[in-house]
């Protein structure tokens, strides 16, 4: 699959923002496709820009330099672009945004390439569930 990467940090929030997440203790996995999402006009630039770019999955890794050395991270991010690069085209349109945490380095390919996997069909699971609202609460203030 074509990869293209989210270029700057306008793209990076409109994801934090409007994404599923996956929390495991070597990651945090930021997922959505750019069919389920919904503009408003103040995001409707950032949107246009991820999805006009012909690619099939955008990605975006934030590797902090505290986690490691910079040959570490990068190989980091080469094992993290080749998961992605082998996902099937069920992942077409999806935009995912990889947050490194310490313990991922210890992880070797294999490791990783699971518990990657597992996070990105966790999130186009919760895509493809119908959205619920939840009730607003009673106000209880002043019921003492």
């Amino acid at each position: 699959m074509k990869l293209d990467s989210l270029k700057n940090s306008s793209e990076f929030d409109f994801i934090y923002k409007n994404a599923h997440r996956f929390f495991h203790r070597c990651f945090v996995l930021y997922g959505t496709s750019v069919f389920s999402l919904e503009s408003s006009s103040r995001q409707c630039s950032v949107l246009d820009t991820i999805s006009s770019r012909e690619c099939d999955i955008c990605v975006g890794l934030s590797i902090s330099r505290k986690i490691a050395k910079a040959h570490i991270r990068n190989r980091l991010k080469r094992r993290v672009r080749a998961i992605l690069q082998q996902q099937d085209i069920s992942f077409k349109g999806f935009v995912f945004v990889f947050v490194a945490k310490a313990p991922v380095v210890e992880l070797d390919f294999a490791m990783l390439e699971k518990n990657v996997s597992y996070a990105m069909a966790h999130i186009q699971k919760q895509l493809s569930k119908p959205k619920t609202y939840k009730k607003s609460s009673p106000n209880t203030k002043g019921h003492h």
